[in-house]
This record gives structure tokens, C-alpha cells and sequence, in this order.
């Protein structure tokens, strides 16, 4: 049906426009989309593009070649992590108060490979 003929395809559907028919491509069907596990390489170029465009995950798709839903599920779910993240560290901090900072930084340090495992 030759690149971007749309309408074309559309007509092969039933109740389906050209509008559907190219964001569905592009979301879903393209074989170029990503769908397997994502890694921690993945989570810091997301948040690096994320500080330069801001909520455009349409955008942040091109880059790392996953559609706009998993870009912003995948955010989403590592604001939450931090967030858990930092009040656990925060726990800790009142729970180890009274041990040497020796003790404090090694336990930390655990938490933080813990939670980068999680990722």
C-alpha cells in the first residue's frame, strides 16, 4: 500500500480512520517498538530526556524506540520508587541513629543495590 497510505489501510477496517490506523502503527504493530524487559540504561536516558522534554513522551518514544504508554508508565513507576526509596532511607536514618556512621553507610549502601535490582 506504499508508506504513509493511510487511508488506504483504513479502508480494509471496518469503522477505523486513518488517524487510528497511523497511531496504531506507530504504538503498537511497528516491529521497531521495544517490548522487553527495561534496563537500568534505559531508566537514566529516560529521566535525562524527561528533564530536557518535559511530559512530550510522544516525543521521548523516537529516542528510545518504545511506545509513549511504557515511557510514561515506566516514569511513573520509578517517581514512585524513589519516593519509596527515600523514605525508607529516611526510616533508616532514625532506626541507625545511634550506630557509627560506618554502620549507617554500609547498611544504606545495601539498600541502595537492593533498589537498583529492583529497577
Amino acid at each position: 500500500y506504499g508508506w504513509n497510505q493511510w487511508k488506504k489501510i483504513s479502508s480494509l477496517f471496518f469503522r477505523k480512520t486513518p488517524t487510528f490506523c497511523m497511531k496504531r502503527w506507530w504504538s503498537w504493530v511497528n516491529p521497531d517498538v521495544k517490548k522487553s524487559k527495561w534496563n537500568i540504561m534505559e531508566d537514566k536516558k529516560l529521566n535525562l530526556i524527561h528533564m530536557n522534554i518535559i511530559f512530550r513522551f510522544n516525543m521521548i518514544f523516537f529516542i528510545l524506540n518504545r511506545n509513549s504508554p511504557q515511557c510514561l508508565f515506566r516514569f511513573r513507576f520509578i517517581q514512585i520508587a524513589r519516593k519509596i526509596f527515600n523514605n525508607q532511607k529516611s526510616k533508616m536514618k532514625k532506626l541507625f541513629f545511634g550506630l557509627n556512621s560506618f554502620a549507617f553507610n554500609s547498611c544504606s549502601n545495601q539498600v541502595i543495590v537492593f533498589y537498583e535490582k529492583t529497577l
